[in-house]
């Protein structure tokens, strides 16, 4: 994922937050914008020590208007809107199996999870990411549809991610 301008979330109660930034009451948040379906577009990051924006997708907006994500995050973790990069978004698939080629790997099983956040993303574009998928190995491959994967991302190390595609290649 690319960011883009990002907007910071500070305060405690979400809805509140991001009312004032888009100029709407938390009444109104609820009843006029599909915040789900903005969220998907619009996943929200966190950025760590070393600069890199890792998103986190929202599951569900509680009754007191707080926002609870998928992966784990501390209450005053600093948010910042995204905005997804299509064509990144598309080959991340064929960008993770690759990175197996050029770590040396010539696996004869490539597990593949992909984030079903993506999923809801990418929707109509499923079956040509299938293909990029096919495309880029000659290795047996199982995939899985998954959500907040486990993995690694450079400059971060290992945890729990969304929107991401983790591979795992065997034999």
């Amino acid at each position: 994922s690319r960011t883009g301008p990002c907007d910071r979330l500070r305060r405690p109660r979400f809805l509140s937050a991001f009312g004032q930034n888009v100029g709407l009451t938390p009444q109104l948040i609820m009843e006029k914008i599909p915040f789900f379906g903005y969220a998907i577009e619009h996943p929200f990051g966190i950025r760590t020590a070393g600069g890199v924006c890792v998103p986190r997708v929202p599951k569900v907006i509680t009754p007191q208007g707080f926002l609870e994500f998928h992966a784990r995050m501390d209450q005053s973790t600093e948010l910042e809107l995204m905005k997804l990069d299509p064509e990144l978004t598309r080959d991340a698939p064929a960008r993770a199996i690759a990175g197996l080629r050029d770590g040396g790997a010539d696996p004869a099983l490539v597990l593949v999870y992909e984030c079903s956040g993506r999923y809801l993303y990418l929707q109509k574009e499923i079956g040509p990411l299938f293909d990029r998928i096919r495309g880029a190995t000659t290795a047996a491959l199982a995939g899985f549809f998954s959500s907040a994967e486990q993995g690694t991302l450079p400059g971060v190390g290992c945890g729990s991610y969304s929107y991401t595609t983790s591979v795992l290649g065997l034999g």
